[in-house]
């Protein structure tokens, strides 16, 4: 077998010239920039290159947009792609290529473009060369747009979010998004001044200091919380915000035209997106983004989305993590068009793996995993890299028969080991596994990897938009990589942050230990955010909507929320939701010696919507109130009830503070008190500050327990300082008996939430003939504060 010979890489060792900081200057940059560009060797000498390639006269000093272009250039084109480098250039020179969004678009076609011969016209079209949008294109655009924000605009009237009308006219259209800058911001100024006319006392007035906005957030307003930002490069957008800028899927020239011509007639050009989970663990809070970002883009531009399982590791899977992540995609309200796994597609796979091996573009590898990465390290190739494809292919077959045991072989794909990029240093497609799948049983022995299957399925699916989080961002030129080599149609990939909060852990290597080691009680304990936990305790799928929402969409790395934010988005769907009632969790005994008969008090199921009727609660001679509402000392500032004082009841009247039993030690047991009715409290003038909430309880009442729920963390970041488990809050559960609620508690059913008044809101996690199990969802009020 002949061996290729193989040079490492190593850095350009090309001394720069000494005038670096002169040549650079060129293009116009700040001089700041100029001085730190000039100490990283590999941009520097790019942007020379770009220069020598330009055909400008030496010295000459291009203008500030074009120079910045061509920065842009060198430090964002790398790979296999740079060999375009210099049709790129010319088209800056020439002013063909004139903004920031045309070169974006340029580099996403080129990168995919890869080391295909360049197609300059298909390039030319796919960055809006020489599309010039019209005066009255743009004012019909403009029309469209404020037709449908008229209600907002009218609302807001001059204080309208101006970039966002913007950003709506450049989606309006596949050309609409070349339009010049200026003249769009002129003519939106000017259609916002017909429809508003001219500017009143009121819309003169300065908003809100950022001073002031700050202190609203620090109330817990989640309301647009992270929402301030307005790009999605850079800043939170919202999920129509982050649609606007995704490319009508008959502009995806970065395939072929007849590749794009047969995929828009599978689809009719539909958007099409999926949701792709692996079925090894529960899903959990970030999940519930990325499904409100892939059902969401779909359903907001009328096209569908898929369910699918990546269901490719069959040690780590099983139908348990799939009946769960079923189960929470239908709960948060999405409807796939279909469910759907990779492995439905493994007969498919196994074919396009030969055929990869058939081109020339993968090979059988012996190597173990230490000698790979090792090779990997040292940019080194594996021995049995170019063995003839005969050979690959009957190895290939022979690990399909099961002639090889695990470890001993793998397919690899040829890719570019000298590429900067560590996910083009031939990854394995395909390996030996001789375990049996969840759903394809006992037929296969060799299982394709995550990187050879991802990409293909997308294809296979006619997936118009990839969408993932930023950890894939490294994958994305494997992906377009070996879909050209495969001759297939090549989606949309946009990566966008992936969410975390404070005070927890989601990564399911460390959810997975706290379940399997007994820190909680299962993958639905109510402490953790997997989205079945955040069910038991008695979320919302419309709150867990709206805090995915909210916190809007955007590139900047990894955010870390306050699950403040998220406890206030539920809050407020929650208070429109919840039925009215009472509850005393920590009870205090009051005799109240002049009620002789008990009587039924009708009270509303909510005090904002009368529709929804009333339900009754006993009141009784013995009633039952929160010890906390009782002191023994009065005070100015204090409204609950003391020796001597009179206290409102909720629906009842008021209560006199007779006498205090205690016991040897001092304790208080119980209380004595005097009823005076509504009617009576009134004719006397009798009007306490405080109304307090009371339970008579019923005869032959079931026991009660409720549990209340701090976060499983003592510090922000638990895995900050060593092991996670060290950080584990031990009072992050207090678990309460001897509850004592009201009757129509008493009736609900398990998955039935409440407002207890005054006292938060709760759901009835499990109930059986004589007891009943509730669970604190959150409090009445944000509470929280900053974490350390």
């Amino acid at each position: 077998m002949s061996e290729k010979k193989f040079i490492s890489v190593k850095k350009d060792r090309r001394e720069l010239p000494q005038d670096v900081v002169g040549q650079l200057s060129r293009l116009s940059l700040e001089p700041k920039v100029v001085k730190n560009t000039a100490k990283n060797e590999t941009l520097s000498w790019a942007l020379l290159d770009i220069l020598s390639s330009s055909g400008a006269e030496p010295g000459f000093v291009f203008e500030k947009a074009v120079g910045s272009l061509l920065y842009a250039v060198g430090a964002k084109l790398t790979g296999e792609a740079v060999m375009h480098r210099s049709a790129l250039v010319s088209l800056i020179v020439k002013g063909d290529i004139a903004s920031m969004p045309q070169l974006e678009a340029a580099l996403e076609f080129l990168i995919r473009t890869g080391t295909d011969e360049l197609d300059t016209e298909s390039l030319k079209t796919s960055c809006g060369v020489g599309v010039t949008v019209s005066q009255s294109e743009l004012r019909e655009a403009i029309e469209s747009v404020f037709t449908s924000a008229k209600k907002e605009i009218l609302e807001s009237r001059y204080r309208t979010n101006v970039g966002k009308l913007m950003a709506a006219v450049k989606s309006f259209s596949s050309r609409m998004k070349w339009v010049d800058g200026k003249m769009l911001k002129d003519e939106v100024n000017q259609k916002l001044e017909e429809m508003l006319g001219p500017k009143t006392d009121e819309d003169n007035k300065p908003a809100a200091s950022k001073k002031q906005k700050g202190k609203a957030k620090e109330k817990g307003a989640s309301k647009k919380a992270d929402k301030g930002e307005q790009s999605a490069e850079g800043e939170a957008q919202s999920l129509e915000g982050a649609a606007s800028r995704f490319s009508d899927p008959a502009d995806n020239f970065a395939n072929k035209p007849d590749i794009l011509k047969k995929h828009l007639e599978q689809t009719g050009g539909k958007i099409v997106t999926r949701f792709p989970p692996e079925p090894n663990g529960y899903l959990h809070i970030g999940h519930a983004k990325a499904m409100n970002l892939s059902f969401g883009f779909a359903s907001v531009k009328n096209g569908i989305c898929y369910l699918r399982f990546d269901d490719t590791n069959p040690e780590k899977e099983s139908q348990e993590y799939i009946d769960s992540i079923i189960e929470d995609v239908m709960w948060l309200g999405h409807k796939p068009i279909q469910i759907t796994h990779s492995s439905d597609y493994f007969d498919t796979l196994y074919e396009l793996c030969k055929e990869l091996i058939g081109r020339g573009k993968a090979y059988a590898c012996h190597q173990t995993g230490e000698e790979m990465a090792e090779g990997r390290r040292t940019h080194t190739p594996s021995p049995w890299r170019d063995r003839p494809i005969g050979e690959s292919l009957g190895i290939f077959e022979n690990m399909r028969r099961g002639m090889y045991g695990e470890g001993e072989v793998v397919i690899r794909m040829k890719q570019d080991m000298m590429s900067p990029n560590p996910n083009m240093w031939d990854h394995v497609a395909y390996r030996v596994k001789m375990q049996p799948h969840p759903r394809s049983g006992n037929k296969w022995c060799v299982y394709p990897s995550y990187d050879f299957t991802h990409c293909i399925v997308d294809s296979l699916e006619n997936i118009t938009h990839s969408l993932c989080t930023l950890e894939f961002e490294s994958r994305h030129e494997s992906y377009m990589w070996l879909l050209d080599a495969l001759g297939m149609y090549k989606p949309v990939v946009w990566e966008y942050s992936r969410l975390n909060l404070e005070a927890t852990v989601l990564s399911k290597r460390k959810l997975t230990r706290l379940v399997e080691e007994g820190y909680v009680s299962g993958w639905d304990d109510p402490r953790l955010f997997t989205i079945s936990a955040l069910r038991r305790r008695g979320f919302t799928p419309e709150g867990v909507n709206k805090f995915c929402e909210e916190i809007g969409v955007t590139r900047r790395g990894t955010l870390v929320h306050s699950p403040a934010l998220l406890e206030n988005a539920c809050r407020g769907d929650l208070d429109d939701r919840c039925h009215r009632a009472m509850a005393v969790l920590h009870p205090l005994k009051v005799e109240l010696a002049n009620v002789t008969e008990p009587r039924w008090i009708s009270v509303p199921n909510h005090p904002k919507k009368p529709e929804w009727g009333v339900h009754d609660v006993l009141f009784d001679s013995t009633i039952y109130i929160e010890r906390s509402d009782f002191r023994l000392e009065d005070s100015k500032d204090y409204f609950g009830l003391a020796p001597g004082k009179d206290v409102g009841l909720r629906y009842n009247g008021v209560i006199h503070c007779d006498d205090v039993v205690k016991d040897g030690h001092g304790n208080v047991l119980s209380l004595k008190a005097t009823y005076v009715s509504p009617e009576e409290a009134s004719a006397q003038g009798r009007k306490p500050k405080g109304h307090l909430h009371w339970v008579s309880p019923r005869s032959g009442a079931g026991g009660v327990t409720a549990h209340l729920f701090e976060p499983l963390f003592i510090s922000s970041n638990p895995s900050e300082n060593g092991d996670f488990i060290h950080d584990i809050n031990p009072n992050s559960k207090e678990t309460i008996t001897g509850v004592i609620v009201d009757a129509s508690v008493e009736k609900g059913e398990v998955g039935d939430r409440f407002q207890f008044e005054r006292v938060g809101y709760f759901i009835i996690d499990k109930k059986e003939s004589n007891t009943m199990e509730l669970n604190r969802t959150t409090g009445l009020k944000d509470k929280h504060k900053p974490r350390q």
